[in-house]
């Protein structure tokens, strides 16, 4: 998985871990940038999560609960600063 500079994958990789390594999401971005192939809720799966890094992963590929209708999954705080 690559882990980049900010909630999209336009944006500079600056890490990267084998997909079963373990990470520490601190909140989520839930209007980040678009894979252009996961879809739920019929809109564009559109989630990032910040890892404790300070880097963004795409949600699809980390194995957070379920994301709900509001873009966040349950009980994951929302990301209130900047990049």
């Amino acid at each position: 998985m690559f882990k980049r500079e900010w909630a999209d994958y336009g944006a500079r990789v600056i890490r990267s871990a084998n997909y079963e390594s373990m990470v520490y999401v601190v909140c989520q971005v839930n209007n980040g940038g678009w894979d252009g192939v996961h879809t739920q809720y019929g809109r564009p799966f559109t989630p990032w999560d910040r890892l404790s890094d300070g880097s963004y992963v795409y949600d699809g590929w980390i194995g957070t609960p379920t994301v709900a209708q509001d873009g966040y999954s349950p009980g994951m705080p929302a990301c209130v600063f900047g990049p």
